[in-house]
């Protein structure tokens, strides 16, 4: 099931300025594997700038999509992404197809970008000391709100405890990836998984939350991830290790050899 949630977040401040067009309000999407904060550059036909709301330790990605080949083509290689007055932040740009739609990928984005966009009144993607694309930002802590509620509804409806996830000072993190290469699926695959870390870094207990649907590879997986990878713990709010949930999406990209 999909929906979309609209924000009025792009209204103009004054109340006797016309409203903003829906082209330029806020939208959280709600998948059943993600939700994602996007918003056009301009009117109808701009791009659309969109970032998820990471729920595991993988890194936070920026995304454009309906951009058109010229902004499309400057999208690639190293750019440098700037959510108002903070750090500037040095991304790998690249670009892929899905379901027909060209999509340019900046990652990875710090796990504070989302803190960033919330504080911010802009959002600036550079590329060689000169502008690629310019976002004003009305409003984003509101809209920030919304992606982490939407967020949080998500991991709620897989049975994650949200308020303990919340309490942590810092989530478990994957330290090897071995496991998944020793897994060579024959197509492109796509899972979503959660596993219990303990307090040394060791699952001991993995399900799979968005199926393969392939059942075999699903339990093959979580024995990989069981008997192979290693984590880094979670830590309180005292930076002790701790027991807790981990939640990472992982996919798999097949090339064809046609």
């Amino acid at each position: 099931m999909f929906f979309a949630r609209f924000l009025a977040l792009g209204l103009a401040q004054s109340a006797s300025a016309p409203l903003a067009v829906p082209a330029n309000q806020w939208i959280v999407d709600y998948s059943r594997t993600a939700c994602t904060l996007a918003r056009r550059v301009g009117g109808e036909g701009s791009p659309i700038v969109a970032f998820n709301a990471p729920y595991g330790s993988e890194p936070g990605e920026l995304v454009v999509l309906e951009a058109g080949n010229d902004l499309q083509d400057r999208l690639t290689g190293e750019v440098q992404v700037r959510a108002g007055d903070t750090p500037v932040i040095t991304a790998r740009a690249w670009r892929d197809q899905r379901n027909g739609r060209t999509i340019s990928h900046m990652a990875s984005m710090p796990e504070d970008f989302l803190d960033r966009i919330a504080g911010a009144r802009q959002l600036t993607v550079s590329k060689d000391g000169q502008g690629v694309v310019t976002l004003s930002l009305p409003n984003p802590r509101e809209a920030v709100e919304a992606l982490l509620h939407c967020n949080d509804d998500l991991l709620q409806s897989w049975g994650i405890d949200v308020a303990a996830r919340r309490a942590l000072s810092r989530k478990a993190r994957m330290r090897n990836y071995d496991w998944a290469f020793n897994l060579m699926p024959r197509a492109s695959t796509y899972v979503i998984l959660a596993a219990d870390i303990s307090e040394a870094g060791r699952a001991t207990g993995c399900r799979i939350l968005v199926s393969t649907r392939n059942p075999r590879f699903d339990s093959t997986i979580c024995d990989q991830v069981q008997r192979v990878a290693r984590f880094e713990p979670a830590l309180n709010a005292q930076a002790q290790p701790v027991a807790a949930q981990y939640v990472t999406p992982v996919r798999w990209s097949v090339e064809s050899d046609d």
